[in-house]
């Protein structure tokens, strides 16, 4: 049967007995070019206020053939990304609100009736894959950031936008935002999440995506025998990405990018520069989300016609307000919003000025005034302030455990698994007891400086790694060395002498990097040469393709 034939059957008795009336607009008048077309919609009961929608592409309606009234008329319809209903009147443009009605009824009704003749994706629950792993941990608590929300909406479902940069300094929210949101995509696409936090916050780190691409090949895809080249790599994996609706969320991605300066926010990782243009150039029905410090200049030619770029603000004092009211903080709402006005309205430092005001000053947002300014205000510089105050506090008394799993944490530009912990806890400076050990946690978790990965790994952000890291060298550099040494010693011996993939290798590239931090040069480029380049044969380069990672 055609769809005009269903559309007169099913919106004249099915739908009208359940439906639903909604307002629609925002929607083009025809479809003559036979693409997706995205709208919104108003239910008129309040209840799906401003809800993005997506009109989907069907030949019938396309034609005109799907009612009398227009061409979008009698198509299938998207709220949310399941299957709502079908368009009975789309009589919108971009520049008129006049109302259309959206005869809504169950998914699995449009699905058994249209049958094949639907493009659409799958409805709500379905089974899709999911591999988040890789994600850092981030707070769900998201405030101030409605637009960013609808703007990812948006995008979610406009066919000519396939890839989005969100763009920040560091602590304002990029990563929570987009993790938090892909959240809401579960069980409608493909979702697929990798956060580059092991590649270090340092602008002069050679960095390399060879682990990343690797492990998506090998593992999502089952691509036994990935290419050599990393330029291959990444086109192989957007071709695997396009192949059905896919939300990729590539979180931190400024360790690939050249600093400000000549070749500002290029990428320098070949496999990446492939990855995202061939995703910005074709990516049907998907959308790949990227954070980063800096804007992505590799992708300005698809500027408007495949990517876009979110420049996320600071939070209004208005938010700033709720979040520390959320945060347990205490005060009148002016004195909270002028705290998040003094702070930068940054969403990082009132966390931890949330917490130091709760832990240490009775939860009273006007004893803030005892914390000292910086003398020179840097990106981050807000945060660091607050840190500053951290480090006198927690030095003292019962909270000095808590010191030290903060300084512990600064020699890790990555989460710290638990093997590596225990070994640093074998160092007399962070030889603390379990109780201790288990209190300070506690505090630490409760004020949102620390999270546990899903590998039950220990993480904080990047700007508190770099923070107490660089205080470490600066005030205990012996102690610095000692513990980088323990690390260089355990990563060594937990990877297999000789491993044949780049997963099995990874320890041995850690132990690298601890090595040289630990002033070991010679041990730790032996390890190189022999275990990991393994010359004469160059293994990691000839067998793995993993140029990028000798480089790095």
């Amino acid at each position: 049967r055609c769809l005009s034939d269903w559309s007169s059957d099913v919106c004249s008795s099915d739908l009208k007995q359940e439906r639903t009336e909604w307002e629609t607009y925002g929607f083009p008048a025809t479809n003559p070019n036979g693409m997706a077309q995205a709208g919104r919609v108003r239910d008129l009961h309040g209840e799906l206020e401003t809800r993005p929608v997506l009109q989907l592409y069907c030949e019938e309606a396309a034609a005109g053939r799907g009612a009398p009234e227009n061409g979008l008329s009698g198509a299938p319809v998207i709220v949310e990304n399941a299957v709502a209903g079908l368009m009975r009147y789309a009589l919108m443009n971009e520049n008129r609100n006049e109302a259309g009605t959206l005869y809504a009824c169950p998914a699995s009704t449009v699905l058994e009736k249209c049958g094949d003749l639907l493009r659409c994706v799958p409805s709500r629950g379905a089974d899709r894959q999911v591999f988040l792993g890789r994600l850092r941990s981030v707070s769900t608590m998201l405030y101030g950031r409605r637009n960013e929300l609808k703007a990812l909406d948006t995008a979610w479902i406009d066919p000519n936008t396939r890839v989005v940069s969100i763009v920040a300094f560091g602590g304002v929210g990029k990563s929570s935002l987009a993790i938090n949101w892909s959240h809401t995509k579960l069980g409608v696409a493909r979702v697929l999440g990798w956060s580059f936090c092991e590649q270090g916050a340092a602008e002069d780190r050679q960095t390399s995506a060879d682990p990343f691409l690797d492990h998506a090949l090998r593992i999502w895809f089952k691509v036994a025998d990935p290419p050599k080249d990393s330029f291959a790599r990444g086109e192989l994996l957007a071709e695997l990405i396009g192949q059905e609706p896919t939300l990729l969320i590539l979180d931190g991605l400024e360790p690939f990018q050249f600093p400000p300066g000549p070749g500002h926010g290029r990428l320098k990782d070949p496999g990446m520069v492939s990855l995202l243009r061939d995703l910005a150039a074709r990516n049907p029905g998907g959308l790949c989300v990227c954070t980063s410090r800096l804007p992505l200049t590799d992708l300005e030619d698809f500027a408007g016609v495949g990517a876009t770029q979110i420049d996320l603000g600071s939070l209004t004092p208005e938010a700033g307000m709720k979040y520390l009211k959320a945060l347990k903080v205490q005060g009148a709402d002016d004195e909270l919003r002028r705290a998040s006005e003094e702070f930068g309205n940054d969403a990082l430092a009132l966390t931890l000025l949330a917490r130091y005001l709760v832990v240490a000053c009775d939860a009273d947002v006007r004893k803030r005034d005892t914390i000292k300014p910086l003398a020179e205000l840097e990106e981050g510089g807000h945060a660091r302030r607050i840190m500053r105050e951290y480090e006198q506090f927690f030095f003292k008394g019962s909270h000095q455990p808590d010191y030290f799993i903060l300084r512990m944490l600064g020699l890790f530009d990555r989460p710290a698994d638990a093997g590596a912990i225990a070994a640093l806890r074998k160092v007399p400076f962070f030889a603390i007891s379990k109780d201790l050990w288990k209190s300070a946690l506690a505090r630490l978790h409760d004020g949102r400086l620390v999270y546990d990965t899903t590998d039950r790994s220990l993480d904080c952000h990047p700007l508190i790694h770099e923070y107490f890291g660089n205080g470490l060298l600066e005030r205990h550099p012996d102690i610095f060395q000692q513990g980088h040494a323990q690390l260089y010693e355990h990563y060594s011996q937990k990877a297999p002498e000789e491993p044949d993939t780049l997963a099995a290798m990874t320890p041995l590239f850690y132990a690298v990097y601890h090595g040289c931090k630990a002033g070991r040069h010679e041990e730790a480029l032996e390890v190189y040469r022999r275990r990991i380049l393994r010359e004469p044969t160059y293994f990691l380069t000839r067998r793995l393709g993993a140029a990028g990672t000798a480089l790095a």
